[in-house]
């Protein structure tokens, strides 16, 4: 069979592996669930043969803990990870667009070559950059220039803090503009009358839809010499009608 986006002796299977021993499951266990022998599993987990995505959600799955969350343990341990920046930290990247650029593409998944082969900053300027970023405690500067994120990919902004007033509007029609006006994005907008109980499993479905591709993504940035591309995501819902109808409400 052949392997799709396999992983080999990666941070995340030693956690996965410390997790399994933590639930008490034993690898006979694992192996009649999944098919396979006692001795393969124990491969599988020691990082001496490739396990593929699909394994590794499997055996979450049984050990019942999130895919998602088996990421973070492997980037940031059972330490918790930064959800929200704070004010001051804010304020610091919303007054340097540099400064937020690079913090942006970091977050996104670049590594320090990567950003520095693709866009117009010197190894100088980006490592200024990147002591910065360390110094707001956001990230970990390591040898050869290997950065360690200390808070979650999708961090949230405080609502009407720093960031969100400079740059979310014009973020939001930027991107929707683009979005539009490309002929190779994805999009799909239509308005459909639904019932409560129908709101609030459309909301439900749409939100397990969002980790779904967190997960996806959280698992592709722990794989080597991956090749990716920078997709950029909105899903917005709401009670909404556009302004050339609001003009005529009573």
């Amino acid at each position: 069979m052949t392997e799709r986006k396999a992983i080999k002796a990666l941070p995340m299977v030693q956690s996965l592996k410390t997790l399994v021993k933590n639930s008490g499951t034993t690898y006979e266990e694992l192996g009649r669930k999944m098919d396979l022998s006692t001795d393969t599993i124990k491969r599988l987990l020691g990082g001496s043969i490739p396990i593929t995505l699909e394994r590794v959600s499997e055996i979450c799955e049984y050990i019942g803990i999130d895919v998602f969350e088996l990421a973070r343990i492997s980037k940031f341990g059972e330490k918790p990870a930064v959800e929200i920046l704070t004010h001051d930290q804010e304020k610091i990247l919303a007054g340097d667009d540099a400064l937020f650029a690079v913090y942006y593409l970091i977050v996104m998944g670049m590594s320090f070559d990567e950003i520095h082969a693709t866009y117009k900053l010197s190894k100088h300027q980006l490592l200024k950059l990147a002591i910065k970023l360390e110094d707001l405690g956001i990230l970990e500067l390591h040898p050869e220039n290997k950065l360690k994120l200390l808070v979650y990919r999708k961090i949230r902004w405080n609502m009407n803090g720093p960031l969100h007033n400079k740059y979310m509007t014009s973020m939001a029609m930027d991107f929707a503009k683009d979005v539009y006006e490309s002929s190779d994005s994805f999009k799909f907008f239509f308005n459909c009358p639904l019932s409560k109980d129908s709101k609030v499993e459309v909301l439900r479905k749409l939100e397990k839809m969002c980790r779904e591709i967190e997960n996806i993504s959280e698992m592709d940035l722990n794989i080597k010499n991956r090749t990716s591309t920078t997709m950029n995501i909105f899903v917005g819902a709401k009670n909404w009608m556009p302004e050339v109808t609001r003009k005529y409400s009573r």
